[in-house]
């Protein structure tokens, strides 16, 4: 805006409206968002307050509704925005999507606009999440390998920054409902989330056997563990790897005893008769 044109508009609707890019010329997969080849349709659109000062637009979305190709759907989104040629900011933010609900900060910032075309490496995302609930199919959109885990909704608390295939976030606290995980984690490699390597530092969870065996069915036809009579679970401690190969150390502690490990665990494809464990434990009165 090189001339500083002042823009202003009062209110602003779309209705029924659809959007295109196409940035390569594969054909997309079925199920999975692709950051090169999108389709946006069914677009409703109420803002007001929309300003262009210099190069930045300011205004508020009222509500937003759209879906992707993919089958991701915005059934609403509110926020006070601001885009600009670097960054594009959402204060105030409500999304719900298919089964996910977000809010309360979210920015991307970039070079330019042409690095959404390399979303995955090039746009640095910072969110604030207050009591937001996610869910796993919405995230299986963009990381598909998800499918292959438990079906699991979270309510998530946390300052997140990074981009997709780097991501820190600070103050986690997640909760299933039955087992809650506290601490900082990185995340480099996703969205393959099999060659992630994860970073999991003062770490605490806690759960209970009954909660446990949503993610470890086998453990309920294993005679030589009563699953049953675990009633909590407290770890403190670390974990650096990925999710089939990986290393441990802290302290367990729960009603049949107390274990602390340096353990290094490797499960290829998640089957325990492939698993070889390494390293040393040491049990205090473990039953």
């Amino acid at each position: 805006n090189p001339g500083n044109w002042a823009v202003q508009v009062e209110e602003l609707s779309l209705d029924s409206c659809t959007f295109r890019f196409k940035g390569a010329e594969n054909i997309p997969e079925e199920g999975h968002f692709d950051e090169k080849n999108f389709f946006i349709s069914g677009i409703q659109l109420a803002a007001d307050e929309i300003k262009i000062k210099g190069d930045t637009l300011h205004g508020n979305i009222n509500n937003l509704s759209a879906k992707e190709r993919c089958g991701i759907v915005i059934r609403t989104l509110r926020s006070k925005v601001t885009v600009s040629p670097n960054a594009s900011v959402c204060e105030n933010l409500y999304l719900e999507t298919n089964y996910s609900k977000i809010k309360d900060y979210y920015a991307m910032h970039y070079l330019h606009f042409p690095a959404f075309n390399y979303y995955i490496d090039s746009v640095t995302m910072v969110a604030h999440l207050q009591d937001a609930t996610i869910d796993q199919r919405d995230i299986a959109f963009f990381a598909p390998q998800i499918k292959k885990l438990p079906d699991v909704v979270l309510k998530v608390n946390g300052n997140g920054r990074g981009t997709v295939a780097d991501l820190n976030v600070k103050h986690l606290n997640v909760t299933d409902g039955s087992s809650i995980i506290k601490g900082n984690i990185s995340m480099k490699g996703l969205p393959d989330i099999n060659a992630t390597q994860i970073s999991f530092s003062d770490a605490e969870i806690s759960t209970t056997g009954s909660a446990l065996l949503r993610y470890a069915p086998a453990l309920k036809n294993d005679s030589t563990i009563a699953i049953d009579r675990l009633l909590y679970t407290y770890f403190k401690g670390n974990y650096e790897g990925t999710i089939e190969n990986f290393t441990v150390k802290g302290v367990i502690t729960t009603n049949l005893g107390n274990i602390t490990t340096n353990l290094k665990m490797e499960i290829p494809g998640f089957e325990s008769k492939k698993a070889i464990y390494s390293g040393s434990v040491t049990a205090d009165n473990v039953q």
